[in-house]
């Protein structure tokens, strides 16, 4: 059966219960078959996007830095220094892998990445024909092909293609295990569980989908339920037998086991903590009889007031457990992650097929989605900037409903024109194919990588700097992520110093306490030299030694970077400190910068404190290297050693 005639077929009036039923069928349209030429135009359909994606981009992610890291410290034997990040993590093993082949690995990475994105359509196309028919899931994948968000990272040397095969993988396999009741495809889900589970977090969220199938099975089938307690039993048991067996043996010199990465557990643990009461609200006494609020002044009223955030006893920030503003931002980052074209799509199909996602069968993912918001939400609690990454394994279960969506709109425009066209089955196909190429051209506006700006912006800064000055020095930098910058300068060490540690003169003491060889500050449409914290940072600069380049001496992209230089040949290209050479943009206050500048994270940001919440956590810490409440972020470079010449190679 080829592609025109799947998608000119009339679309199914419903869909058989399959998971409820005592012998279910094999999977939708069971006694179809599809020829090697189909599988290969399927490939081919989502290798192209992502072929011109990645021709397009042509210097690493900040998280790849990351990883390459890790990989060479494992590759090196370091367990202590590969899994502190993340702990026992597949990619950083695959990254070692590659790059025993003895290509480059920024090439055989970013391939790597293009050929998970691609094959992640088969085990897509598998789960959704099995839960519902051919023409759903061949349009769910035409869908995943073009998806503008799913095809900007796919070249990138990171997790989430890999983690996208891995997870659709799982679905695959189990939804076959437990409807069809084979021990082998119980086995094979477990072994792609722990893959998945261990190369993001959020494939800990189907465990719950997985049991709810199993649930609903065993409830409904008297004749194979102690098949599938067994079964997922098995399933599920594959995780801890692995990770046992991989810790007694390959790594049996590693200091520590690993399940569940470190930060996550202390995220889901402050959240959790955040539901109860402060000591300092328990002690609070009570309101005496005689105290009225007639006899209460105003100022009295203003000065008693409690925080917008009070802190507990212990120093450390409360924070509300639900806060209505990161609400807001987190349906925010999963709008994103949609896009506006799909996820209408995808709001279309669940309310007009909402007799099919009400059964209980639909009802796992849907649980999955729900653990996968609240988790988004709690990671938007420390950092208030949270990666669109995080949301996309919800946008991958939402494909079928996205296919049925446009099949409910196809169907509506044949009904208000059904008087005037005459619709036959050709006609069918030209319009839901002209309805795909509507979504696909409007998703065309959603395939810029908001990042990807400042990470170009640092990559071409970062190479200036190694050329003109050489590798191992000390820098500073007032911007997003310097991982980037600090990895193509070569350098030693960098001291991030954040926009509302910047406007308190932290950066000043930073010059004067560990005075670093280059200080970049990251300008934005808002920040400019005429800035009165700007101007008084570089009067202070100029009378320690430092001199700024000019900006016809940076590379193109940097036009917007301030960038001074400590030493005599900063001068030659330098101008005065003081001099009109500005970035554009309006004025305005530096501390009116910081929602604006904050409001959008990079990918990776995670981790990296970025929020006034976060600075205020810093002032409370002690740092006696730097004396006088100095709080800074250091981030110490593991690449000068770890990386011995694959600074000036790109993608």
């Amino acid at each position: 059966m080829g592609f025109w005639k799947i998608i000119r077929e009339p679309p199914a009036k419903s869909f058989p219960v399959r998971l409820t039923a005592d012998v279910p069928p094999e999977g939708g349209d069971a006694r179809w078959r599809a020829r090697w030429w189909f599988w290969a135009g399927l490939l081919l359909i989502a290798l192209l996007p992502r072929l011109l994606a990645a021709w397009q981009w042509n210097i690493l992610w900040s998280d790849t830095v990351s990883y390459l890291a890790e990989a060479k410290a494992l590759a090196a034997g370091d367990f202590q220094r590969a899994f502190a990040p993340r702990g026992l993590n597949v990619f950083p093993l695959i990254l070692v892998w590659l790059q025993k082949t003895g290509w480059d690995i920024c090439i055989t990475g970013e391939w790597w990445s293009v050929a998970m994105g691609t094959l992640a359509i088969l085990p897509l196309f598998g789960w959704i024909r099995r839960q519902f028919n051919v023409q759903v899931a061949m349009l769910a994948v035409i869908l995943y092909a073009f998806h503008p968000k799913l095809v900007i990272f796919c070249p990138l040397i990171m997790r989430d293609p890999t983690f996208w095969f891995f997870f659709n993988l799982s679905i695959y396999l189990f939804w076959r295990a437990i409807t069809e009741s084979r021990w082998w495809l119980y086995l094979t889900a477990g072994l792609a569980l722990t893959l998945c589970v261990h190369t993001r977090t959020e494939g800990w969220f189907l465990l719950p989908s997985f049991l709810l199938w199993s649930g609903i099975r065993v409830i409904a089938s008297r004749a194979t339920w102690a098949r599938t307690v067994l079964g997922t039993g098995v399933c599920l048991a594959v995780i801890p037998v692995s990770i046992a067996l991989v810790n007694l043996t390959w790594l049996r010199d590693c200091p520590h086991w690993g399940i569940i990465p470190s930060a996550s557990s202390r995220q889901l643990a402050h959240w959790l903590g955040s539901f109860r009461p402060s000591v300092a609200e328990e002690a609070k006494p009570a309101k005496s009889p005689g105290q009225g609020v007639a006899g209460t002044s105003p100022a009295s009223k203003a000065s008693k007031r409690p925080p917008a955030r009070p802190a507990r006893a212990d120093g450390s920030e409360r924070f509300r457990p639900v806060d209505f503003r990161l609400v807001r931002k987190t349906g925010l980052r999963f709008v994103k992650a949609y896009t506006y074209a799909y996820g209408f799509l995808a709001l279309v199909g669940l309310w007009i097929w909402r007799r099919v996602w009400i059964r209980p069968e639909h009802q796992a993912l849907v649980l999955m989605g729900i653990i996968l918001v609240v988790a988004v939400y709690v990671n938007f609690m420390p950092d208030d900037a949270v990666d669109i990454r995080y949301c996309l394994p919800l946008v991958l279960v939402s494909f079928p409903w996205m296919a049925l969506g446009l099949l409910s709109i196809a169907n509506g425009l044949m009904a208000v024109t059904g008087r005037r066209v005459v619709w036959n089955d050709s006609r069918r196909g030209v319009l839901v194919v002209a309805l795909l190429a509507v979504v696909v051209a409007l998703g065309t506006f959603d395939t810029r990588a908001v990042s990807g700006t400042f990470m170009h912006r640092q990559a071409a800064l970062g190479k200036w700097i190694a050329e003109h000055y050489g590798a191992g020095e000390t820098l500073a930098a007032c911007v997003e992520d310097d991982r980037l910058l600090l990895y193509y300068s070569q350098g030693l060490k960098c001291h991030r110093i954040l926009y509302p540690q910047f406007t308190k003169g932290w950066a000043v003491r930073v010059l004067k306490v560990d005075p670093p060889r280059v200080f970049v500050i990251d300008c934005g449409p808002e920040l400019n030299d005429e800035d009165s914290t700007i101007r008084d940072f570089l009067r202070e600069a100029l009378k320690l030694g430092y001199r700024r380049v000019s900006a016809d001496q940076l590379p193109p992209e940097c036009g917007r970077m301030i960038v001074l230089v400590l030493g005599d040949d900063g001068s030659k290209n330098g101008t005065s400190l003081d001099g009109k050479r500005r970035c554009n943009g309006p004025k305005k206050s530096a501390a009116a910068l910081i929602p604006s500048l904050f409001g959008e994270a990079a990918p990776g940001q995670v981790g990296q404190e970025a929020h006034p919440r976060a600075v205020a956590r810093l002032e409370r810490h002690e740092d006696s290297a730097m004396g006088q409440g100095l709080r800074v972020v250091e981030s110490y470079s593991m690449f000068r050693d770890v990386f011995a010449d694959d600074h000036d190679r790109v993608i």
